[in-house]
C-alpha cells in the first residue's frame, strides 16, 4: 500500500492541479455565462432605452410645432377678454339705443304737441290782429252803450213823468197850478191829456229807437268783446308762441341729436350683432392654445427625459462593450474546462485511489496489534502442540 502511495503520488499531483485549474476554468466559465445575461440585459435595456428615445422624440416632434399655437394663448385669451367685454357694451348700448328711442319718440311726441300749440297761438295772433279795428273799437261801442243807456233812463224817466202829470190833468186842470192851462189853448189843443198823450207817443217813439240802438250796440260789444279780450292778451300769446317756437327749436336741436346718437348705437349695434359667432371661435381657438400651451409645458420634461435616455443608453452602451470584452477574454473558457474534465478522467481520480491506499496505511499498527496476538495465539498453540506431543 505504501508503494502504491508513493506511485499515486504524481498523479495525485497532477489531479490537484488539474482541479485547480477546473475550479478556475468553472469559475471563468460562470462569470462568461453571467457577461453573456448581462449582456442581453444590457442590450435589451439599451433596445429599450432607444426605443424609449425614440418615442419621447417623436412626441417632441409632434409638439414642437404646436409651440406657435401656444404663443398665440395670452392673445387670445385677451381676444375673448375682449369680446366678452364687447357683449356686456352690447348690452349697454342696447339698453342705450332702447332708451335714445324711446327719447327719441317723446320728443317727436312733444315736438308735434309744441307745433300744435305754436300753431294754435299763431292761428289766435292771426285772429287777434284780424280783427284788431273791431277790438280797439270796443271802447267808443262802449261809450255809446253809456250814452245810449243814459237817454234810455232819461225817456223812461220822461214817460214815467208824462204819464203821471197826464193822470194829475184830467179835467183840464194844469198838474203844477190846478187851474185851465192856457198854453194848450194857445197851441191849439183840446187838452192836456191829448197833449201829454202826444209827448209819451213821442217819447216812447225814441226810447224804442234808443232800445233798439242799444240792442244794435250791445250785439256788436258782445261780437267783439272776445276780440278786445284776446287783444288785451295778445302780449301773453306772442309770449307764449316765442316760447313755444323757442322749445321747438330746442326740440327740434334734440332729436336731431338723439338721432344722430340713435343711428350711431344703430351702427354700433349692427357691428357687435356677429360678436356671438365670433366668440364662439375665439373659445375654440383659445382652447386649441390651451390644450398646444399644455403639450409645449411638457417639452422640457421630454427633452430631459431624451438627455437621460440618452445618458442611460451610452452608459449600457459602454457597460456593454465592457461586458464583451470580459467576455472575449472569457471565450475559451468552456472548451478548457471540458478538456480539464477529459484529463480528469482519465486519471481515474488517483487521489481516491490513494486515499484508499493511505486508509489501509493508517490500519497498520491495528493490523500489527492483530499479527502479533496472532502470533502469540500461534506461539501458544505450537507451545501446547509441543507439549502435546
Amino acid at each position: 500500500a505504501r508503494q502504491r502511495v508513493v506511485e499515486l503520488l504524481p498523479l495525485y499531483e497532477e489531479q490537484v492541479e488539474l482541479e485547480k485549474q477546473r475550479e478556475e476554468l468553472a469559475r471563468q466559465v460562470t462569470q462568461y455565462e453571467g457577461l453573456v445575461k448581462e449582456g442581453k440585459r444590457l442590450t435589451q435595456q439599451r433596445t429599450r432605452l432607444l426605443q424609449q428615445q425614440e418615442e419621447i422624440s417623436q412626441r417632441i416632434a409632434e409638439i414642437e410645432p404646436l409651440q406657435p399655437l401656444a404663443a398665440l394663448l395670452n392673445k387670445r385669451v385677451e381676444t375673448l377678454a375682449q369680446l366678452q367685454a364687447r357683449v356686456n357694451e352690447r348690452l349697454s348700448k342696447r339698453q342705450q339705443f332702447e332708451e335714445k328711442r324711446k327719447q327719441l319718440q317723446e320728443k317727436h311726441d312733444e315736438r308735434e304737441q309744441t307745433a300744435g300749440q305754436l300753431r294754435k297761438a299763431e292761428n289766435i295772433i292771426a285772429q287777434i290782429e284780424e280783427h284788431r279795428q273791431e277790438a280797439e273799437a270796443l271802447p267808443a261801442l262802449q261809450e255809446q252803450l253809456e250814452q245810449l243807456s243814459a237817454q234810455h233812463h232819461r225817456l223812461e224817466g220822461n214817460i214815467l213823468g208824462y204819464k203821471k202829470s197826464r193822470k194829475l190833468s184830467m179835467g183840464g186842470q194844469c198838474p203844477l197850478l190846478q187851474e185851465p192851462c192856457l198854453n194848450i189853448q194857445r197851441k191849439g189843443l183840446a187838452s192836456l191829456e191829448s197833449y201829454f198823450d202826444g209827448q209819451l207817443s213821442d217819447e216812447q217813439a225814441q226810447l224804442n229807437a234808443v232800445d233798439q240802438q242799444l240792442l244794435e250796440v250791445n250785439e256788436h260789444i258782445n261780437s267783439v268783446k272776445k276780440y278786445a279780450d284776446a287783444l288785451n292778451k295778445l302780449g301773453q300769446y306772442i309770449e307764449r308762441r316765442d316760447g313755444q317756437a323757442e322749445r321747438l327749436k330746442r326740440l327740434n336741436t334734440d332729436i336731431t341729436r338723439l338721432e344722430r346718437e340713435v343711428t350711431s348705437l344703430g351702427e354700433d349695434l349692427e357691428a357687435l350683432k356677429l360678436v356671438d359667432q365670433e366668440i364662439v371661435k375665439a373659445k375654440s381657438e383659445r382652447e386649441e392654445s390651451e390644450q398646444a400651451d399644455r403639450q409645449v409645458r411638457e417639452l422640457e420634461g421630454f427633452r430631459k427625459q431624451v438627455q437621460q435616455f440618452q445618458a442611460q443608453a451610452l452608459q449600457c452602451e459602454a457597460d456593454l462593450n465592457e461586458r464583451r470584452e470580459q467576455a472575449n477574454e472569457l471565450r475559451g473558457s468552456a472548451d478548457q474546462l471540458a478538456r480539464v474534465e477529459q484529463e480528469l478522467k482519465a486519471l481515474n481520480d488517483p487521489r481516491s485511489r490513494s486515499k484508499a491506499q493511505q486508509e489501509i496505511v493508517k490500519r497498520e499498527p491495528t493490523y500489527q496489534q492483530q499479527m502479533q496476538a496472532e502470533q502469540q495465539k500461534l506461539q501458544e498453540t505450537e507451545r501446547q502442540l509441543h507439549a502435546l506431543e
